[in-house]
């Protein structure tokens, strides 16, 4: 009765999570070119000519950007390569956008199910369930215009991030599997993330960190692997940072300079503003609750496990991502400036962070209840 009854709620998690899925990937599917789709298609200068030609001026042209524009040294030349203005125009237009949408999800539903992958196979439906809930709030509350219906955009920001997404994952799993195909894979997906907007490359590396310090608490040292991993992968943002065109851009916004002390404070604004957005126009506390219930229904009564209290304490540093996040984004802009692409990448460190903490927390509630017991008696 216990596997049907998994099989059964797995089954209305994935059946609900595909409803979703669909939905909006055909809504992607209706995607024009606008803005800058235009001028970057016009900027790379090569009109249906053969790949091997195409791709060196897509190389040139993102080597341009990179030292006249801005450090996203992946994007320009993702950007360039699948161009619709330079190819088939819309029907590879709403192709690339579909892609992007499922590529996103899939991604999602990789590190999810990576993340909560230790959930006992009695009770494995719950993890199913905390994906759907996340697709929902990617889903229910905005349809992020900029990310999933704009060419530009996506290449900018969530083919980046779902690519980071897969490298994070491959990352979690080379804990358990000393496997060098994992970590070359997850080392160079994550130098292609690196080169997305500057922050997805500030989210990676801080969860990065974040794993890593885990590592260090629970375990007293930080294997040599997952240390390569994260020094590549701040290298890769070191170099996207570290772009000409990134201060050549920058001048233009702000002929003052850079401001790292009032960028905190707006990034710290800025990540206040999207919580506030979450609190009061939507239900996402009512499902970091059921969250919390689901990490309780799983929970063991161990109040003698050592990582216990390792596992709170980086849960909750994690709420400290999309202020990270927003750090690039206010350091560039200048101000509180916050474009529905920028918002998105703000959100999704909003709610994975703090659905994840309501996990663990409630997961923690059954060992803190036995440890209490065993004091009282």
């Amino acid at each position: 009765m216990k596997k049907k009854r998994e099989l059964i709620l797995s089954c209305i998690a994935i059946a609900v999570i595909l409803i979703m899925v669909i939905t909006m990937t055909a809504a992607a599917s209706f995607s024009v070119l606008v803005a800058d789709d235009f001028s970057h298609g016009m900027g790379v200068g090569a009109f249906h000519v053969s790949f091997p030609e195409y791709l060196k001026a897509s190389a040139a042209y993102a080597r341009s950007i990179y030292l006249n524009w801005q450090g996203t040294y992946f994007s320009m030349f993702v950007q360039a390569l699948l161009s619709p203005i330079n190819h088939y125009g819309f029907e590879q237009l709403r192709w690339v956008m579909v892609l992007n949408s499922l590529l996103f999800y899939a991604a999602l539903s990789v590190l999810t199910l990576c993340v909560f992958q230790n959930i006992g196979k009695e009770k494995y439906s719950v993890k199913f369930w905390i994906l759907a809930i996340l697709v929902f709030c990617f889903c229910g509350y905005q349809s992020y215009p900029e990310v999933f219906f704009w060419y530009s955009g996506a290449t900018s920001y969530s083919i980046p991030l779902s690519l980071l997404f897969f490298a994070l994952a491959l990352f979690w799993k080379t804990a358990e599997k000393k496997s060098i195909g994992m970590c070359i894979a997850s080392a160079l997906l994550g130098i292609m993330a690196m080169g997305g907007s500057l922050a997805v490359s500030g989210t990676g590396c801080f969860l990065s960190f974040l794993f890593c310090l885990y590592l260090f608490l629970s375990e007293k040292k930080i294997p040599l692997r997952h240390g390569i991993i994260f020094l590549t992968w701040l290298a890769a943002a070191g170099i996207h940072a570290l772009a000409p065109g990134n201060y050549a851009r920058h001048s233009v916004i702000d002929q003052s300079g850079i401001h790292p002390g009032k960028a905190l404070y707006d990034a710290v604004n800025m990540a206040s503003i999207r919580w506030n957005t979450f609190f009061r126009s939507t239900d996402l506390v009512f499902l970091l609750l059921v969250v919390m219930l689901l990490g309780f229904w799983t929970g063991e009564r161990k109040a003698d496990d050592p990582n216990r209290k390792y596992r709170i304490l980086v849960s909750a540093l994690a709420l400290l991502t999309p202020v990270v996040t927003a750090f690039p984004i206010a350091l560039g802009y200048s101000s509180e400036t916050m474009p529905n692409r920028c918002a998105f990448l703000i959100d999704v460190s909003i709610i994975l962070s703090a659905i994840h903490l309501a996990f663990i927390l409630g997961k923690e509630v059954p060992a803190q209840v036995e440890a209490e017991q065993k004091k009282f008696f």
